[in-house]
């Protein structure tokens, strides 16, 4: 607050203030309708337009803007009456504070925007507004999110239809702890959005953008795997998405094995492959965990597809079974197993 204000024209603000976001019955007093002290700010750099906007009085702040109240003034916190009015769904409030000349990509301390904040609440009609007002559609927070992310993760479909369509970018990369990084289809993948993982397939190259930058763990059929979905696998291997392109240990169908995961396992065996060795690579690796892992089904599953045909590859898994005295595997390795003169074992 400024120093050289007098001290009558502190208490008029305070009491403004107070009755604008603490009485909606309140009227804001005239000094403050007269524009003498309309844009004051108290010691957190709130103004009585910023109140009334958290608050959602929507009289009280008709009657500010009527005074010509300054609608980007921003607080300690970065954010404007805008952000205000959003951070608490206000939509008729945010409407009115729309119909101003207003900077509509003022950023809080977090680096969220309006527009970001309305992508992760869903609050669709606002959204189209701040993109006709030009709203950067691409403007990432402290966590690195633009707005599309907030869209995908918590299944608002409309809103992420009306950012790709307004020239979002669907494959903006972006840094997670750990230095991984993904894009935002893994986020509608990680949390079963069906829908909003089905408008990225249908409108954009995601899935493919998103295996050539994202980190292992982040890509979308791990994702989709980890979640235990396998609607969402299915749809992304009906999409193209690469079984193979992991290392062979670490991959979806390894883990599978290992976690004993049968139904899955059966859905990656039934995926056509591009490359007959990327397949065979994978499948010895999920052969030679499913055996330590105790998983006999699986096994048998993996020999019956013909996991890597060849007598060193069934010895090493049955080896390994042997070593862990894990009998049911070794009975159903052993049919698989030759010697040399081509007999069984």
């Amino acid at each position: 607050m400024n120093d050289d204000m007098p001290p009558r024209e502190s208490c008029m603000l305070k009491s403004s203030m107070v009755a604008t976001f603490t009485n909606p019955e309140t009227q804001v007093p005239t000094p403050v309708r007269k524009g003498a002290i309309i844009d004051l700010s108290d010691n957190n750099g709130r103004t009585a337009l910023s109140f009334a906007a958290e608050k959602g009085l929507l009289g009280e702040v008709m009657l500010l803007l009527e005074s010509n109240a300054d609608t980007d003034l921003r607080d300690d916190t970065g954010r404007s009456p805008l952000l205000w009015a959003l951070f608490h769904n206000h939509t008729d409030v945010a409407k009115l504070l729309l119909e101003k000349d207003i900077n509509v990509n003022v950023k809080d301390r977090e680096g969220r925007t309006a527009l970001s904040l309305c992508a992760g609440r869903g609050l669709t009609e606002i959204a189209q507004l701040l993109v006709n007002k030009g709203a950067d559609l691409d403007s990432k927070d402290e966590d690195d999110r633009p707005p599309i992310s907030y869209a995908a993760r918590w299944g608002y479909t409309e809103i992420v239809c009306l950012l790709i369509d307004g020239g979002a970018d669907p494959n903006l990369v972006e840094e997670l702890q750990w230095e991984e990084f993904q894009t935002p289809v893994c986020w509608a993948v990680e949390y079963g959005q069906e829908a909003v993982v089905r408008t990225f397939l249908a409108k954009t190259n995601a899935l493919q953008a998103c295996e050539n930058t994202c980190s292992d763990h982040r890509k979308p059929l791990m994702l989709a795997f980890g979640s235990q979905s396998e609607a969402m696998v299915k749809l992304l291997l009906d999409h193209g998405a690469d079984l193979w392109g992991y290392l062979s240990n670490d991959g979806p169908l390894a883990w599978a094995a290992e976690l004993g995961r049968y139904n899955m396992v059966q859905i990656f065996l039934q995926h056509e492959t591009r490359a007959y060795e990327d397949r065979q690579s994978h499948m010895f690796s999920a052969l030679m965990l499913a055996a330590e892992s105790d998983h006999g089904g699986i096994v048998e599953l993996l020999l019956e597809d013909g996991a890597l045909e060849g007598q060193g590859a069934y010895q090493t898994a049955w080896d390994l079974a042997e070593c862990f005295g894990q009998e049911e595997v070794m009975t159903t390795l052993d049919p698989y197993l030759t010697n040399e003169d081509g007999d069984g074992k």
